[in-house]
C-alpha cells in the first residue's frame, strides 16, 4: 500500500509539474501582463492625445504665444485631472528650436531645449528612433531630486526639420503596478520581476526564489535564454544549486519584460506534501469509518449468526418439534417464520407416514 501511495505521489507531481509548464505558469504570466497593461492603458492613451491634440498643434504652429498659456493651462489640468497625475509635459519644435514645457503643482514652467550632449539627450534619442512612444526614467528638470517614469509620446505630424512637431506626455507614478508585481505569488515560491530590455532587474516582488546577488547575476543567463522575441518563453535555469522555472514576457506597452520565476524542487515539494496530506486524511477517514462500521456490522449479522446457529442445531438433533427464534422484524425474521412453518409441516408429515405404518 505504501508503494502504491509513493508511486501515485511520483505521478500526480508529474502531472502537476506539466499542468505549472504549459498550462498554469503561462496562464499566470498573461493575467498579470494584462493587469499590467491595464493599468498603463489610460496613462498612453492620454499621452497619445496630448501629443496629437489639434489646440496644442495650433498653439505650437502660431507661435507657442505666451497670452495662450492660460487656455494651455487649462487643457492641460483637465487632462491631470482625468489622468490623476501630478506632471503632464509638451516639447514642441518651432522655428528649428525646441521648447520644453511642464505643468506640475499648477506651475506651468518652460524652458529652451538644450543641444546634444546635455541633459536633453533622452529627447533627441527618442525623436531619432522610430518608436511612437516610450517609458523613460528621468529626473524633473525643474526638480532634479523628484524622478518620475515619463511616458513620451510623438505626434504624428513632423516639423520642417524632420522631428516630431510635438512630444508629449506624463510623468507616471507607477506604484500601482509595482505592488501588482511585488505582491504576485504563484504557490508558495512563485514570484514575478521586471526586466528592462537588456535584462537589469527593476521590479520585483518583496520575497523572491533568489537572494539578491544571486538575482543580479541571473540577468546574464535571463538575456541568454528567455529574452528573446516577444512570445512567451518557458526554461530550467540552474542556479547555486537550485533548477528554477522561469517565464517571459515582452510587455510592448511597457517595453519591459515580464518574468515569473518558480523553484521546482519547491513546488514539487509542496505539491507532494498536499497529495500526501490529503492521501493522509483520505485513510484516516477510512480507517475511522471501519473502527464505527466494524462493530455496526457485527451487531447487524448478530441475528443471521444466532439464526445459523439455532437451524444447525436443529438439523444435527433431527428434533422437528424446536423452531427457530429471532427479535428480527424484516426479512430475517420472515425466514424464520416460513422455516417454522416448513418444519411444522415436516412434522406433520412425518407423523401421518408413522401412523399410517402402525396400521
Amino acid at each position: 500500500m505504501l508503494l502504491a501511495l509513493y508511486l501515485q505521489a511520483r505521478t500526480h507531481s508529474q502531472a502537476r509539474l506539466d499542468n505549472l509548464l504549459h498550462q498554469e505558469l503561462p496562464a499566470q504570466v498573461e493575467g498579470l501582463a494584462a493587469h499590467i497593461n491595464l493599468s498603463l492603458s489610460q496613462d498612453l492613451a492620454i499621452s497619445e492625445s496630448l501629443a496629437n491634440s489639434y489646440f496644442i498643434e495650433r498653439w505650437v504652429r502660431d507661435g507657442l504665444p505666451q497670452e495662450r498659456q492660460g487656455e494651455v493651462t487649462a487643457y492641460l489640468t483637465r487632462l491631470m485631472t482625468q489622468l490623476e497625475t501630478e506632471l503632464l509635459f509638451i516639447a514642441a519644435q518651432y522655428q528649428g528650436q525646441g521648447y520644453y514645457f511642464q505643468l506640475r503643482n499648477g506651475e506651468f514652467l518652460q524652458r529652451t531645449i538644450q543641444p546634444p550632449g546635455n541633459d536633453d539627450d533622452w529627447y533627441y534619442r527618442f525623436t531619432d528612433s522610430d518608436a511612437a512612444y516610450e517609458l523613460n526614467l528621468d529626473s524633473d528638470t525643474f526638480s532634479p531630486n523628484d524622478a518620475f517614469v515619463y511616458v513620451n509620446y510623438r505626434s504624428a505630424l513632423d516639423a520642417p526639420n524632420g522631428r516630431p512637431l510635438v512630444v508629449a506626455g506624463a510623468g507616471l507614478d507607477l506604484s500601482e503596478m509595482a505592488t501588482l508585481i511585488e505582491d504576485f505569488r504563484l504557490g508558495d515560491n512563485g514570484r514575478a520581476s521586471l526586466l528592462s530590455p537588456e535584462g537589469e532587474l527593476l521590479v520585483r516582488s518583496g520575497e523572491t526564489v533568489l537572494s539578491e546577488e544571486a538575482a543580479e547575476s541571473l540577468t546574464d543567463q535571463a538575456s541568454q535564454h528567455l529574452l528573446r522575441g516577444d512570445q512567451l518563453q518557458v526554461n530550467e535555469i540552474e542556479r547555486d544549486g537550485q533548477t528554477l522555472l522561469m517565464s517571459t514576457l515582452w510587455l510592448p506597452e511597457l517595453q519591459r519584460y515580464l518574468m515569473v520565476e518558480v523553484d521546482k524542487e519547491a513546488y514539487l515539494s509542496a505539491s507532494r506534501d498536499r497529495f500526501l496530506e490529503s492521501s493522509g486524511i483520505g485513510l484516516l477517514i477510512l480507517l475511522v469509518g471501519l473502527l464505527v462500521l466494524y462493530p455496526l456490522t457485527g451487531k447487524l449479522i448478530h441475528p443471521l449468526i444466532d439464526f445459523q446457529r439455532q437451524l444447525k442445531a436443529i438439523t444435527h438433533s433431527l428434533d422437528l418439534s424446536r423452531r427457530v427464534s429471532t427479535d428480527d422484524k424484516a426479512e430475517l425474521g420472515d425466514l424464520a417464520n416460513q422455516t417454522n412453518e416448513l418444519l411444522e409441516r415436516l412434522s406433520r408429515a412425518i407423523a401421518a407416514v408413522a401412523k399410517i405404518l402402525k396400521h
